[in-house]
């Protein structure tokens, strides 16, 4: 039986149940009924070059890999799956989620205006094709340098101060755009 008719078969009687209040210290293994929104922004400082993936060991014991996606698992379980950090304020890296399959980013809101004239300035099919090349190459620097060029040619903006920013977590050189 395929899993997706198990699924559909499986929660074919399914029903919610109702929430409830309670205390903190007694929500361990329970799952939010809502959306639980942040009052402010965290961090309040730009701090993309800290920003990364967390990944087990055994995961990335041999390179290259390719990692599964958490927005290819989620998407399968019908699940949103939000970028929340400073590292969907550089539009390099904005146009390499948006093709990765990420449609929610979270951003400081001094950088929505240059992160929405990039995202408006590159299709969604270009976004797919950066995301599917910077997947081939095996190194972070790799990555930026490619990054760099490709999402330099598809704007027509100034993007010098956010290559910095690539390049200073990277170790790689700023090149196409300098």
């Amino acid at each position: 039986m395929p899993v997706s008719d198990a699924l559909q078969r499986v929660l074919a009687d399914a029903r919610p149940l109702p929430s409830e209040t309670v205390a903190l210290d007694n929500t361990l293994g329970r799952v939010l009924t809502e959306d639980l929104v942040a009052l402010r922004t965290q961090p309040p400082a730009a701090v993309s070059a800290m920003d990364g993936y967390a990944v087990r060991a055994a995961d990335v014991a041999t390179a290259p890999v390719t990692l599964k996606l958490i927005a290819e698992v989620a998407a399968g379980l019908n699940k949103p799956v939000r970028i929340c950090g400073e590292i969907s304020s550089n539009p390099f890296y904005a146009v390499l989620l948006v093709g990765m399959g990420f449609t929610q980013l979270s951003m400081n809101p001094l950088a929505i205006p240059t992160i929405r004239k990039v995202i408006q300035g590159v299709s969604l099919e270009e976004s797919r094709a950066v995301a599917t090349t910077a997947m081939t190459f095996a190194t972070a620097k790799e990555v930026g340098e490619y990054l760099i060029d490709a999402v330099s040619r598809l704007v027509g903006i100034d993007l010098l101060p956010f290559a910095k920013e690539i390049t200073a977590s990277s170790g790689s050189a700023t090149r196409g755009i300098l």
